[in-house]
């Protein structure tokens, strides 16, 4: 279902562009777990592949006052993958 909204494979441009021709608006009451799921999202896309990097924009100072759930089983400090998400 979730490939309904957030792309799972490259787009046709290549490299590895998994941007859409259209724009999803993600919207719902505050603590409800969007950031969550984006965060999720970014994880995913840099896990695929070595190559694959992310850029995550958000609010710092509310990221790290409040980070996103992960995924059960995801353990932070041993994935290559959060390091190839930038936070901007």
């Amino acid at each position: 279902m979730t490939e309904r909204f957030f792309p799972t494979k490259p787009s046709s441009g290549g490299a590895g562009n998994y941007r859409r021709g259209n724009l999803t608006l993600l919207s719902g009451p505050i603590s409800s777990g969007k950031t969550s799921l984006l965060f999720q999202f970014a994880l995913n896309i840099a896990s695929a592949s070595q190559t694959n990097h992310v850029v995550f924009i958000c609010h710092r100072k509310r990221i790290e006052s409040n980070p996103p759930f992960l995924s059960q089983g995801i353990d932070p400090s041993s994935s290559d993958a959060f390091n190839r998400i930038q936070m901007k």
